[in-house]
């Protein structure tokens, strides 16, 4: 029988050291933190943006935890842009309130693209079924990165993408100034190695 998660850490000696690298469609906090980085990396700060997260954040477990850690940096407000099936989960949405945290839900990236300084795009996770959710249904591209929309987006600002890109982002947008999707997943090697070296020491 599999032990209770919550049984096993119990059980577990202080000096045990546990990394999440990711539950379900619970967290993903080692991506949130090189997310993080490749933020202050491109931007040259972490507070006083604001963060678009688009696609699928019912079932996104990078989104959650981008939106979990982005939320306690002041002066940052954050457009969550889905089709309503595939809006972010109100445990979230209540975080975000009790840390005086704005945020908007929109339906398509044209209400808010313009105006954002870090847009951070996910993919439909088709390997998670939502009950009563048909995917052939849903309007996906209104959360679609085109090279069009992208040439909307201010001066300074960064498109990402914790990875894999399926085809939430159009060909042709990686070779635009705002794309550093690449330079985020190269981001991930040090800050990985950085904590691992923490923990083992």
């Amino acid at each position: 029988m599999r032990p209770n998660a919550r049984d096993y850490l119990q059980s577990l000696d202080r000096d045990t050291r546990i990394i999440n690298a990711g539950c379900g469609k619970g967290q993903h906090p080692t991506q949130a933190a090189l997310d993080i980085v490749t933020i202050n990396k491109e931007l040259g700060r972490t507070q006083d943006l604001r963060l678009l997260i688009a696609g699928d954040l019912a079932r996104g477990r990078t989104a959650r935890s981008l939106a979990y850690l982005m939320g306690r940096q002041p002066g940052v407000s954050i457009d969550f842009v889905s089709p309503a099936e595939l809006a972010m989960g109100h445990d979230m949405l209540a975080y975000l309130k009790r840390h005086n945290t704005p945020y908007r839900q929109l339906h398509s990236l044209d209400d808010a693209i313009a105006e954002a300084d870090v847009v951070y795009m996910t993919r439909v996770q088709k390997e998670r079924p939502l009950e009563g959710v048909s995917l052939s249904q849903l309007d996906i591209d209104c959360f679609k990165l085109t090279v069009k929309r992208a040439q909307r987006m201010k001066p300074g600002s960064c498109i990402m993408h914790p990875m894999p890109i399926v085809d939430e982002i159009e060909e042709g947008v990686e070779r635009m100034v705002h794309a550093a999707y690449f330079r985020q997943s190269d981001n991930g090697v040090p800050v990985r190695m950085a904590l691992l070296d923490m923990m083992m020491s």
